[in-house]
Formats: structure tokens, C-alpha cells, sequence
């Protein structure tokens, strides 16, 4: 079967402003990056900050053009879509952004916020629609006349949820839509998603470094570190037995309450490499502690593995090994 989005080598530099004389600086936001999204599937994006999650989110839906690579929807190349094929596009596809306080016009209400984009497309009782949405996400019908400061940041998460699904969208990007929120109120948030995405069919890439989250909402988990994709698999999977030595970091610094709970061996993380300069070979062996003279000379390719998951690393093998005892 098609999926639903796929990418394929997917790359994104952003030139840095330099001197008025010699080479301008490149950052290397997202690096070849190839990956698969089913129709109805929710797939996790997680990886430390900096490591390219939201600039490849903005990157499928184009608001960023992409350096180079393709993108593809229903098997449809739409890479440097314009015109009629990109407005037909953007209502296929949309995003829920980080932020709720700075994705949305403060001059505006509710009621306007949601029915931009009804308005935008032309379509039609555009105020039934916007009623019918506002109560889809929780919120009474007396929010409409409301402004972005008289409601809290998990009330206006839930006007943003609203607004990206008001043309009936197949693919939703959420781009850490909690990370700004209360404890308190992001249960009630990712609750709404879960919700949503079974009874509208959604399609969800969920973009966080929150990995308890991702496990909730997902099945299948994708890790990024410096701008490239470094193991994909079955959540189950990947928090049982983690491939790549950064996964196991990853997951190796999450707390757990029971202190007979077996835990992963890690190294101390550190602090990520420059997207500008990058380290040779593997970008992840100056931290690495299971890094080979090869892995400072050669980038691994990412490629399925005795264990049927994805992973980009030299010592997997080894790893694999160690999980059958």
C-alpha cells in the first residue's frame, strides 16, 4: 500500500549571514532524511533540541522549500508544489504549532481564528462549521466572541487543534503542542489528539522529546539526532530493546519510579554538535561510548536490520547480539 506522506532524502541548509567577503556559514537543519507515514498511522518524532524534528515538519508541508530530496503525498511527487497544487495541498495537510500564544493573531477572536482558513477556502455556513469545530476540541459556543488573552494556553491549544482541522485535513503535524503547556493541562491536550485521530482518521506525525508521550500516542517512533534519521521501529520494540546507542541514551534518562526497574545502560549525553560544523563519520561518535575507528570515518547507512527495525549505526550488529542472551 501507498503511504499516505513519504520523503526521500530530504535535506534543508539554511545560509547563515556572514561577512561581507568569504564563504557564508550553512546550517544543516535536515540531512537526507528518508521516511514513510501510512494512511492513519501516528508516527513519533523525538530527538533532543536541535536535532532538526520541527524544520523537517515545516519542511513536508513546504513552508520551508526543501535544499533537495522529494516529497511525495498519495505517491504524488509534490516537491516545489505552487499555485492551485500547493493551496490543494496545504488543506490536505496542516500543523498544530508549539506555541498557541504566537501561532495566532491576537487582534482577532476565536471565532475568527477558527474560520480563517473556512474563509481562505470558500467554504460554505463557514459560522455553523466554526460552532461545529469549537465544540469538537471541548470548548462552549461562548469562546467565539472571546480574545487570545482571556483564554488559558491549553484553551487557546485547543482553538489551534480546531483551526488545523477545519478543512478536514488527512495529515496533521503536531509540533510539540504540549511543550509550552502545564503539566496539568497536557494530559487533557494529547487526551483531545488521541481522541481526534480515531474519530476523524487521522494521519499524525507527533513531534516531542517527551518520550512517555510519544509512547501513549504512537506506534511507531522515529529518532532524529543532527538532522538525519537514526532508527525507526514499533514503539514496543524500541523501548523493550533500542538499537542505536542514542536511542538507549534517550531512553536511559528517563526517571522511573521503581528502582528495581532494569535500566538501560548510557553515557552521559553532553551537549549536541553544531548543524554548522558536524562532526566526520557517524555525527554521534564523539559521544558515543560504543564508537569504532570506523564510525569516526564513515556515516552508517540507514538500513533494516537482523531485528526488522531501521537503524543507522556500525555496532548494531553487536547490539542485536547482545539482546538474543
Amino acid at each position: 500500500m501507498t503511504p499516505l506522506v513519504r520523503v526521500e532524502a530530504l535535506s534543508q541548509h539554511f545560509r547563515m549571514r556572514g561577512p561581507l567577503f568569504g564563504p557564508r556559514r550553512v546550517v544543516h537543519a535536515l540531512d537526507e532524511v528518508d521516511l514513510e507515514i501510512e494512511r492513519g498511522e501516528a508516527v513519533g518524532l523525538i530527538g533532543e533540541s536541535g536535532s532538526g524534528k520541527t524544520t523537517l515538519g515545516r519542511t513536508i508541508l513546504q513552508l520551508y522549500p526543501p535544499t533537495s530530496g522529494r516529497i511525495y503525498v498519495d505517491g504524488q511527487d509534490v516537491t516545489g508544489a505552487r499555485g492551485t497544487t500547493l493551496r490543494a495541498l496545504r488543506r490536505r495537510m496542516q500543523m498544530v504549532f508549539q506555541n498557541p500564544y504566537s501561532a495566532v493573531n491576537r487582534r482577532k477572536n476565536i471565532g475568527e481564528i477558527i474560520s480563517e482558513p473556512l474563509r481562505v477556502y470558500g467554504v460554505a455556513n463557514s459560522r455553523v462549521r466554526t460552532r461545529e469545530l469549537l465544540d469538537l476540541v471541548g470548548l462552549p459556543a461562548a469562546f467565539l466572541s472571546r480574545y487570545p488573552h482571556e483564554v488559558s494556553g491549553g484553551q487557546l491549544q485547543r482553538v489551534g487543534i480546531a483551526r488545523a482541522l477545519a478543512l478536514e485535513p488527512d495529515f496533521i503535524i503536531a509540533d510539540e503542542p504540549t511543550a509550552s503547556l502545564d503539566v496539568s493541562i497536557r494530559a487533557q491536550v494529547i487526551n483531545l489528539l488521541a481522541d481526534l485521530r480515531v474519530r476523524l482518521g487521522l494521519t499524525l506525525l507527533f513531534i516531542s522529546h517527551d518520550l512517555s508521550i510519544v509512547s501513549y500516542l504512537c506506534e511507531r517512533v522515529a529518532v532524529m539526532y543532527l538532522g538525519k534519521i537514526i532508527e525507526v521501529g514499533p514503539k514496543a520494540q524500541i523501548e523493550r530493546e533500542p538499537l542505536h546507542p542514542y536511542t538507549r541514551a534517550l531512553l536511559g534518562a528517563i526517571p522511573t519510579p521503581d528502582p528495581r526497574q532494569r535500566r538501560l545502560k548510557s553515557a552521559p549525553l553532553g551537549e549536541i554538535p553544531s548543524a554548522v560544523q558536524r562532526p566526520s563519520g557517524c555525527y554521534y561518535h564523539p559521544r558515543c561510548p560504543l564508537a569504532m575507528p570506523v564510525c569516526a570515518s564513515e556515516y552508517p547507512p540507514l538500513e533494516l536490520k537482523a531485528s526488522g527495525r531501521w537503524a543507522a549505526c556500525h555496532a548494531v550488529p553487536a547490539l542485536e547480539s547482545e539482546g538474543e542472551h
